[in-house]
C-alpha cells in the first residue's frame, strides 16, 4: 500500500505470478483494512469480475489489467486479496519494453512503484513522492527484469531534463526527491524459472527504507540492489544462486550501488551466488557491512567496486570459501576508495585465495583460516581453525513455504578451542547483537557474525 503527494500518475505495467499475503487488519471478505481517505481499489482473482465497479470489496476487479488503464490519485490504495494468484504479462508501454534485458527493462517487474510525467520536456515543478510503501508477506517468481521495483522519475537523459527528481549527484542534493518509508518485508522472490530475471529487489531513489526477512533465488545480476538510495537497512535476509542473465555484467548477492549513503547491510545469509556482497558504491557513498554469513559464493565473496568518494566499514563478517580463488577483491580505480575491515573470519579450503591489499584499504584484527597470504598490514592478524559447528552444511535453505533459512548460516558458529573467541576488538555502534540476535559482547569480542556462549533469544 502506498500514499502519494503530488502530481497524477498511472501505474506501470507488470509482469508477474504473484501470490499476495495481506500484512494484518483483514477485512471479513479477505483484504486488509483500507485507508479512510481517497479510493481504496480492490482485486480478487477468483472472485472478482472487470465488470465490477473495484470500488468495494463486494464488488472487486478481477484482473491486473484494471491497473495498467487507471489513473490513480494521491490517496489512492489498490487491495490485493490475500492468498490469491495473478498471472500474466501486460502489454508493453512508453518506457516500458518486456524481455528486452538487464539495461532496457528497469521498469519491469513483478510489483512496480515508480513516477512518470505526461511530458518529459514540461514535467512539472511539483515531484510525485511515494510514501510508506509496503511489500509484505507476497510470493513473486518469473518475473521481467525484478521481482519488486521502487523508481523515481529521472528526466529524459538526452534533454533538458535530464535531472529529475530521482537523480542525486551528491549526498546532500537539494533536487533529490526519493520516495519515503518504504518496507519490504517477509517476502519470497524466485526468478528461477525466466532468463530476464535479472534481481530479486532493485530499490532506487528512496529515503528510509527497510529490507528484511525475505528470500531471494535464483535472481540475476542482483538479489538485493539499492541505487540512489540513503538510510536503507538490509537485513535478516538470505540470497542465494544468484546468476548471470539477460546482459547483466553482474551476479551478487546484495548490491548499495550508485549514490547509496547511509547503507546497513547486516545479519543476512548469502550463499551459492557469483559475488556475495558488492560494494559498487559509484561517485560517492557510505556503507556498513556486519554480521553476515557469506558462504560458498563462486566469484568475490566481497567484491570492492567503489569510486573514490565511497567509505566501506566492514567488520564481523563470517566468509567461508570453498569454490573460490578470492576472498576480498578489488582492483584499479576502485581501490581508491576506503575500506575499513575488522574483526571478520576469513576462512578458505581453497589455498591462496586472494585477499585485495592497498593503501586505502585497512585490514585489522581479522582471522584467516586456510594457506592464506595474510595481509602484512594486519599487524593484530589472527590464524587457525575458527571450529565452526558444521562448514559442510549444504541446507536447508529458504523457501516460499519455509522464508529465509538463517537458521542454517548457524553452523558457522564458533566452538570450544576457536582462536576467533575473545580475540576481537570492541566496536562501538555494532548494532547490539550478533547474526543469531545474542547480545553483544559475551566477555571479550570474538571475530565474526557470531559471539560464542552469548544469550541467544528464542
Amino acid at each position: 500500500m502506498a500514499r502519494r503527494t503530488g502530481l497524477r500518475r498511472r501505474i506501470l505495467s507488470l509482469s508477474l505470478t504473484l501470490v499476495a499475503t495481506a500484512a494484518a487488519g483483514l477485512t471479513a471478505h479477505g483484504f486488509a483494512a483500507a485507508a479512510t481517505t481517497g479510493v481504496t481499489y480492490y482485486l480478487d482473482a477468483t472472485g472478482g469480475s472487470d465488470a465490477n465497479a473495484g470500488t468495494s470489496s463486494a464488488a472487486p476487479w478481477k484482473s491486473l489489467g484494471k491497473l495498467t488503464v487507471t489513473t490513480f490519485k494521491a490517496g489512492d490504495q489498490i487491495l490485493l486479496k490475500a492468498g490469491q494468484v495473478w498471472s500474466g504479462t501486460a502489454d508493453n508501454q512508453p518506457g516500458v519494453t518486456f524481455k528486452t534485458g538487464w539495461d532496457g527493462s528497469k521498469k519491469t517487474g513483478g510489483i512496480v512503484f515508480d513516477t512518470t510525467v505526461t511530458s518529459i520536456t514540461a514535467p512539472g515543478s511539483t515531484p510525485t513522492i511515494l510514501n510508506d510503501l509496503s511489500v509484505q508477506n507476497s510470493t513473486i517468481s518469473d518475473t521481467s527484469f525484478a521481482g519488486i521495483v521502487v523508481k523515481q522519475y529521472t528526466g529524459d537523459a538526452t534533454g533538458a531534463t535530464a535531472t529529475g527528481w530521482g537523480s542525486r549527484t551528491s549526498a546532500t542534493d537539494t533536487k533529490f526527491s526519493p520516495h519515503t518509508n518504504v518496507v519490504l518485508k517477509n517476502n519470497y522472490i524466485s526468478q528461477a524459472g525466466t532468463a530476464y530475471g535479472c534481481n530479486g529487489i532493485y530499490l532506487t531513489d528512496v529515503r528510509g527504507a527497510q529490507i528484511t526477512g525475505n528470500t531471494v533465488y535464483k535472481a540475476g545480476t542482483s538479489g538485493i540492489e539499492a541505487y540512489f538510495a540513503d538510510n536503507v537497512t538490509i537485513a535478516k535476509n538470505e540470497v542465494y544462486g544468484t546468476t548471470q542473465k539477460a546482459g547483466g555484467a553482474d551476479y551478487n548477492g546484495i548490491d548499495p550501488d550508485k549514490g547509496t549513503t547511509n547503507i546497513v547491510v547486516q545479519y543476512n545469509f548469502v550463499h551459492d551466488n557469483g559475488d556475495g556482497i558488492l560494494l559498487c558504491q559509484f561517485v560517492f557513498g557510505s556503507v556498513t557491512v556486519r554480521y553476515n554469513v557469506l558462504k560458498s559464493n563462486t566469484r568475490y565473496p566481497i567484491y570492492l567496486h567503489s569510486d573514490k568518494a565511497a567509505t566501506a566499514d566492514i567488520y564481523h563478517n563470517t566468509v567461508y570459501n570453498n569454490v573460490s580463488g578470492y576472498l576480498t577483491y578489488g582492483y584499479g580505480s576502485s581501490l581508491a576508495a576506503k575500506y575499513t575491515i575488522r574483526n571478520n573470519v576469513y576462512a578458505s579450503t581453497k589455498a591462496n585465495a586472494v585477499l585485495t591489499t592497498s593503501s586505502t584499504i585497512t585490514y585489522q584484527n581479522n582471522l584467516y583460516a586456510g594457506t592464506l597470504t595474510v595481509p602484512a598490514t594486519d599487524t593484530g592478524a589472527k590464524t587457525g581453525d575458527p571450529k565452526f559447528v558444521n562448514p559442510g552444511v549444504t541446507g536447508p535453505y529458504g523457501t516460499a513455504t519455509s522464508g529465509p533459512q538463517l537458521k542454517t548460516a548457524l553452523a558457522f558458529a564458533l566452538t570450544a578451542g576457536s582462536p576467533a573467541i575473545d580475540t576481537g576488538l570492541a566496536i562501538s555502534g555494532n548494532g547490539g547483537v550478533d547474526f543469531a540476535g545474542a547480545t553483544l559482547y559475551h566477555g571479550a569480542p570474538d571475530i565474526g557474525a557470531l559471539e560464542y556462549g552469548a544469550s541467544v533469544p528464542s
